[in-house]
């Protein structure tokens, strides 16, 4: 069985496996493989869409019934997360939908959700079934412009090409979106850090 006999048989199986352990680089990924034929565009849309609701709900459902654990409650006393904590009662319905855009907020907010028990299971899975979808159509259509721009500079390449630069680029995403949250934290720690040595003289 060839490479993509073997993709289009089984591929949208890793493409949900995928977008629920990672998310955004996989979806781009496979949004690549749509444009080369591999994947048709809804039912890949449906699989990627499928993971990070998959992965959504389970995020939400730790919060909601395990706010007593160890893993909660060290992710909701972390002082990175008080200002999230805060909004979550201000206008849930927003952030729930709006942290399926946000990278390195898919465990923060639903859990801060599910424990502050901020929006219905029912509710939540009705917006993030909503949010998942726009998510999926998105990422898709962006990769598989991406697909287009790799035919424009390289031309035809031969499936294992295009595996390799989606793997490529799926590596790069990965990098980058690590060294990021590298930064944040680091630069929330120097912000709590100043705070806590020059308070607002109210609250002196």
């Amino acid at each position: 069985m060839n490479i993509d006999a073997l993709l289009q048989e089984h591929g949208l199986w890793f493409v949900t496996l995928g977008t629920f352990i990672e998310g955004d680089a996989v979806a781009l990924g496979a949004g690549v493989l749509e444009h080369r034929g591999v994947f048709r565009f809804w039912p890949v849309v449906a699989a990627a869409a499928l993971g990070g609701f998959c992965a959504d709900m389970m995020v939400y459902t730790i919060g909601r019934l395990g706010n007593r654990t160890r893993f909660v409650r060290r992710i909701l006393s972390d002082r990175r997360t008080q200002g999230i904590q805060r909004r979550v009662f201000a206008r849930p319905y927003v952030l729930a939908f709006a942290s399926r855009f946000i990278p390195g907020s898919r465990t923060v907010i639903p859990v801060s959700i599910g424990a502050a028990n901020a929006i219905s299971a029912p509710a939540y899975a009705g917006l993030m079934a909503l949010a998942c979808t726009c998510w999926a159509l998105v990422l898709i259509g962006v990769g598989h412009e991406i697909g287009n721009l790799m035919n424009a500079v390289f031309g035809y390449m031969p499936m294992g090409w295009v595996i390799a630069g989606g793997a490529t680029l799926i590596l790069s995403l990965l990098i980058t979106r690590s060294l990021w949250r590298k930064r944040r934290t680091a630069r929330a720690d120097r912000d709590v850090g100043s705070s806590e040595r020059y308070p607002h003289p109210a609250d002196r």
